[in-house]
């Protein structure tokens, strides 16, 4: 797939195809690391000289940081998503010196012409949730569809065998002109049923394998969709999306964040993980980054779903950069 590229202001570049659109805006924005210098007080208070100088020396170099890596928001007719890093995790990975600071092992999968969405999260710092679903989009461009548990079985038998060769699975696929959803749900990503009209939202049970898990077997299970139904699927980062100052339910989170403004969804989630957040903690003030794991949602509107180009799909995530 080939996409014409559109210049846009404030380090933010648009991908568009007939009838998708991919936005990505910058993870930190010019000057963020000077306007908030209290983000560094935790890194200096206590701390050993020489530990003093390693720091004041990442933090030197994080203006390098600054609207150089970005986080998507892909949309398009009844569904948009995001996948983020967390802001706070690349902060804490530069000024701790980790080998690989900017990285987002969570991988989101849109593929519009046969209506299947999913998101995958491995642990650590790994690509191997996007060769899972790089494998399975393989497959979904030469097999039917219809086959689709036996294609997510078959990507899991060839997965890798090691003890860190596993990810979390939230799939759901919703066939043109059927008035039931198929989905599954491996691992912790989180897979939410809601309906606009009810204003009620409930969460999916999943199994505890995970994908990637050789002698396991997933199973597409059923869900019948009505008037006003909508789906979320996530990775667990989503737990850390909060209104400020509130504490509420994530549930209440995400069925809010859907009522109040659906075609923005993605892009509200994904921008809570670069709010600069102020919270109390022993009775001590500290300045955070909201987002402190990767975080990746897709919102789906069963109704609103319009046919695109045939092998139309968009793997995003599950990237490391050194």
């Amino acid at each position: 797939m080939e996409y014409a590229v559109v210049k846009l202001p404030h380090s933010k570049q648009k991908y568009m195809s007939e009838h998708i659109t991919i936005q990505e805006y910058p993870i930190f924005g010019k000057g963020i690391f000077k306007k908030h210098p209290a983000l560094f007080n935790p890194y200096f208070r206590n701390t050993p000289d020489h530990q003093k100088k390693k720091y004041q020396k990442a933090r030197e170099s994080l203006p390098k940081y600054e609207g150089k890596y970005k986080w998507p928001v892909i949309e398009g007719p009844g569904f948009c998503g995001t996948t983020h890093p967390g802001a706070g995790k690349i902060f804490n990975g530069v000024m701790t010196g980790a080998t690989n600071p900017v990285y987002n092992s969570d991988c989101l999968y849109v593929n519009t012409s046969q209506n299947v969405f999913a998101i995958s999260d491995p642990p650590g710092v790994t690509t191997f949730s996007r060769g899972l679903i790089t494998g399975l989009d393989k497959l979904l461009q030469t097999e039917s569809v219809e086959n689709l548990e036996t294609l997510i079985n078959e990507v899991n038998r060839n997965a890798g065998t090691g003890l860190r060769d596993r990810a979390t699975l939230a799939l759901i696929h919703i066939p043109w002109g059927s008035s039931k959803a198929l989905f599954v749900l491996a691992g912790d990503s989180i897979l939410f049923h809601g309906n606009t009209i009810r204003q009620n939202i409930s969460r999916l049970e999943a199994v505890p394998n995970r994908w990637g898990t050789p002698n396991a077997y997933f199973k597409l299970q059923q869900i019948d969709i009505a008037e006003g139904d909508f789906f979320v699927l996530a990775s667990d980062g989503i737990t850390s999306v909060r209104p400020p100052g509130n504490d509420i339910k994530l549930d209440e989170v995400v069925l809010n964040l859907t009522i109040n403004d659906p075609d923005n969804f993605a892009l509200n989630v994904s921008t809570t993980c670069n709010e600069i957040v102020e919270e109390t903690d022993a009775s001590r003030k500290r300045t955070i980054f909201g987002g402190g794991d990767d975080i990746s949602a897709i919102l789906v509107d069963p109704q609103r779903l319009q046919p695109t180009d045939p092998n139309e799909s968009y793997i995003l995530g599950g990237y490391v950069n050194t």
